[in-house]
């Protein structure tokens, strides 16, 4: 019996300080404006293979903070839901422009790690697509289409935008990019022929706009047909 409690209590102890040791540490800061103001927001944190680890929110001061995190190298990235003053532009989302997210490295032994997160200025980038035949809903032979619509930066990383309307044979498209970058838009298919004004017999299966860094509001407009 006196074996078997002591086995016990070993057990329990090793449990203990396992328990302590894999409490891990924190990491907290604020999410920051270019103007240096506090943002509401989303926050994520990413392991050095870009899977984020967890979500937490940023307060209305723009406070954020991860408990209980493993020794490693991490990267923050997110996005804020206050949109910029004086206009209705969001900013972008640092988590799909990772060179606006911030390293942060928690250390083996625990504490807390400070670690801010700045976000650029936006600028909206709209995308119509003329579809009066709605063909992306359409069945067609070998399944489900396949049009994309975003843009693409310097180092040829591709962006999806998101649908914000469709009506009368028009999608409309938006991604948000940050106000200092030059880039192209794309839309893409493998299966409809896509032109616009500058090139109304582009038979290829992309088509790309160049969108200069200087623009705070950019719109292209393109039309969808069968090949």
């Amino acid at each position: 019996m006196k074996l078997l409690f002591r086995a016990t209590v070993g057990v329990l102890a090793s449990l203990c300080v396992f328990a302590q040791s894999s409490g891990g540490g924190s990491t907290t800061g604020k999410l920051i404006s270019p103007a240096d103001q506090p943002l509401p927001g989303l926050i994520a944190l990413t392991n050095s293979s870009g899977t984020i680890v967890r979500r937490v929110p940023a307060s209305p001061a723009g406070v954020f903070r991860f408990e209980s995190i493993a020794a490693g190298k991490y990267r923050l990235c997110g996005r804020a839901v206050a949109r910029q003053a004086n206009t209705e532009r969001p900013y972008p989302d640092s988590c799909e422009w990772p060179e606006f997210g911030a390293s942060v490295t928690v250390p083996a032994g625990g504490g807390t790690v400070t670690a801010d997160l700045n976000v650029p200025y936006g600028r909206l980038v709209v995308m119509k697509v003329n579809d009066p035949l709605d063909l992306p809903r359409q069945k067609l032979p070998g399944g489900v289409s396949d049009l994309f619509a975003g843009v693409r930066d310097s180092v040829a990383i591709q962006h999806p935008a998101w649908v914000t309307a469709v009506s009368k044979g028009v999608r409309e498209y938006a991604v948000v990019i940050p106000a200092a970058t030059a880039l192209q838009t794309v839309v893409r298919s493998g299966q409809f022929r896509v032109a616009n004004d500058q090139s109304p017999q582009h038979t290829a299966g992309e088509l790309t706009e160049t969108v200069g860094a200087g623009e705070l509001t950019y719109s292209a407009a393109f039309s969808l047909s069968r090949r």
